[in-house]
């Protein structure tokens, strides 16, 4: 499905447009710098001279002197003379401006994988999907908070004042089962990659692969390693590594789009952001330009753009701020001690998202997906309905490494991780986590009564809405 671009001038939009055709647009000088764009409904309005792929047409636009006006030409007999096109009897046929040359782009010379190949990676690697669980790890690597040193958002916008209950400003969701706003509050979270490919068009895509054979096995890093999918060809073995795609989910604090996840469900997008070597390997190998690992949270199935704020060094968890959000449903925090056994809990997510195929059909259909240029066909609309699970409390502990444990019964699955467990007044309790597949009917949620946790949101985020009422 081709990319589609937007122009919006004063308040007229027009479009869809191909990339090709902005590109055209603004080298027959009928896009200026100023003149905004949007790519489908995935981005906001920008700035066409902002984009780096339309550099050289305005670059050119500034340096061609204005040519003099074109003599009358002299009619010859017998010669058909040109007209205007139609509708257009006025308007004469400029000449093309002249544009440098771009030198033909390589190929893409690594081609070791035929279509029949990529098909059993990609069903080989739903089939590993399908049986993986989340299991917490200790080891989670130490990374530095709000790394790019930028507050989420401004302190004294954190208040919705709009109507009250029961003191809790009105878009606090106040009941577990309060579908509507809480759909509007809870976010799948989906890392991918944006960027230009050989045809010039813009891309949105969940995974890129890259290639090893055995001679490249010894120069990879352990993590590199560990996620190897081993594939046989009749040009012999070699290992496939799929670079981002996994899936999570967040949930809102602050209705300008403050949301908090586990750290593992960003792990990947942030480790990648942080490696420019695997980006510029990927673009070698695939023949692609300005490649850009994304974050993608879609609130109500709808797609925006996100970026990591916070990544806590001793908790699996992360905070995120979401871009376009404003005036939006939130879930308050719970920052009591008291958590009886027996309370009753919720816990909510996506884990259809992250579920492998249950038959043939959606195994081709997910391969489909999985290869998509195009965010609006990377999830079914199925994908975007968030579980809604029921247990109790068993146990709150200290565990090392991990903090205050809530072990309940609540079903947790992939997909569900970053995911809010609440009581019934919505009051969000802990972070799912984990579930242990070794301990039958196991789940265990970072409890948001730790007090180094609770500092750790603060420092980030100020004036949040706590609760300490059982």
């Amino acid at each position: 499905m081709p990319v589609e671009w937007w122009i919006r001038r004063d308040r007229n939009v027009s479009g869809p447009f191909s990339a090709r055709q902005i590109e055209d647009l603004a080298r027959d000088l009928e896009l200026s710098e100023e003149t905004e764009l949007r790519l489908g409904r995935t981005t906001q309005w920008t700035p066409a001279g902002e984009l780096k792929w339309l550099d050289e047409f305005f670059h050119v636009a500034e340096e061609v002197d204005p040519e003099p006006e074109p003599e009358e030409p002299v009619p010859v007999e017998g010669e058909v003379p040109q007209l205007a096109p139609t509708g257009y009897e006025d308007a004469s046929v400029p000449e093309p401006i002249p544009v440098e040359a771009k030198a033909p782009r390589k190929r893409l010379s690594k081609s070791v994988v035929t279509l029949a190949t990529w098909g059993l990676f990609a069903l080989s690697l739903i089939a590993v999907v399908t049986v993986a669980v989340l299991v917490f790890s200790g080891d989670e690597e130490t990374a530095t908070s709000n790394e790019d040193g930028e507050e989420p958002a401004d302190d004294d916008d954190d208040t919705n004042t709009a109507g009250t209950e029961d003191g809790v400003p009105g878009n606090v969701i106040t009941e577990v089962t309060d579908g509507i706003r809480a759909s509007q509050a809870i976010g799948l979270v989906a890392s991918g990659w944006h960027g230009i490919d050989e045809d010039g068009d813009l891309f949105d895509r969940q995974t890129m692969f890259l290639l090893y054979d055995e001679d490249d096995i010894g120069s990879l890093s352990p993590d590199v390693l560990e996620n190897l999918l081993p594939v046989s060809s009749p040009r012999g073995r070699f290992y496939v590594e799929a670079v981002l795609g996994g899936t999570g989910t967040c949930f809102l604090i602050s209705p300008d789009g403050v949301a908090i996840t586990n750290k593992h469900v960003i792990d990947d997008f942030a480790r990648v952001q942080r490696s420019s070597g695997k980006r510029a390997k990927i673009e070698r190998e695939h023949n692609l330009e300005d490649l850009d690992p994304r974050l993608w949270v879609f609130l109500n199935g709808q797609p925006h753009e996100a970026r990591v704020v916070h990544e806590s060094s001793s908790f699996d968890m992360a905070i995120l701020k979401i871009d376009g959000i404003s005036n939006s449903p939130y879930f308050r925090l719970h920052s009591g001690s008291d958590l009886p056994r027996g309370t009753k809990v919720w816990a909510m997510g996506f884990p259809g998202a992250s579920r492998g195929a249950i038959s043939e059909e959606e195994d081709f259909d997910a391969y489909r997906r999985l290869l998509s240029p195009n965010i609006d066909l990377w999830f079914k609309d199925s994908d975007f309905a968030y579980s809604l699970t029921d247990g109790s409390v068993s146990v709150v502990s200290d565990r090392t490494g991990f903090g205050t444990a809530i072990q309940h019964t609540a079903d947790v699955n992939p997909g569900n991780s970053g995911g809010p467990l609440m009581m019934e007044n919505g009051c969000v309790v802990g972070i799912n986590t984990a579930h242990f597949k070794s301990a039958s009917g196991m789940m265990l949620s970072l409890s948001m009564s730790d007090l180094n946790i609770r500092q750790e949101i603060k420092g980030v985020k100020q004036n949040l809405i706590w609760d300490d009422k059982p």
